[in-house]
């Protein structure tokens, strides 16, 4: 019964470094912080937050990006709207203080330019528009 013990605690503990060995690379990284990488690439379409900081930079300054139809524009991993007349359209959806501050939306149309530069889309011109968000109690109407 003694050997049985002393098995299990070999096991146990044989089972807990391999985990452990497992957790950690050779170069003393994480797992975990190169699966947080993988998730923030994902996120950010393949492209890590430091090159992305144009669009944190926009994405702090109006809140939330949305497309024509709804849909979040280049911003959240997703094209923005190209309409057939080869201007790309990217709608904001903008509190009041944003939409009444015009060196605000001037700041966000510079960064917005910045960002569609920055993903070389093939387009003649850029239209960004502003729309109001309107809150009340429940939230976002």
């Amino acid at each position: 019964m003694k050997e049985v013990g002393i098995i299990a605690i070999l096991l146990v503990t044989s089972i807990f470094l391999g985990v452990f060995a497992i957790m950690n690379n050779d170069d003393g990284t994480k797992a975990s912080d190169v699966v947080n990488k993988e998730k923030e690439e994902v996120y950010n379409g393949g492209k890590t937050a430091e090159q992305d900081q144009a669009t944190n930079e926009l994405a702090a300054k109006v809140g939330l990006a949305i497309g024509k139809k709804g849909y979040s524009s280049s911003f959240g991993g997703i094209e923005p709207e190209i309409l057939p007349n080869n201007i790309i359209e990217l709608n904001f959806l903008v509190g009041e203080d944003l939409m009444n501050n015009e060196n605000s939306k001037q700041e966000v149309q510079e960064i917005a330019k910045k960002v569609i530069e920055r993903n070389n889309y093939d387009v003649d011109s850029y239209q960004i528009n502003f729309i109001k968000m309107d809150i009340d109690n429940d939230g976002v109407k």
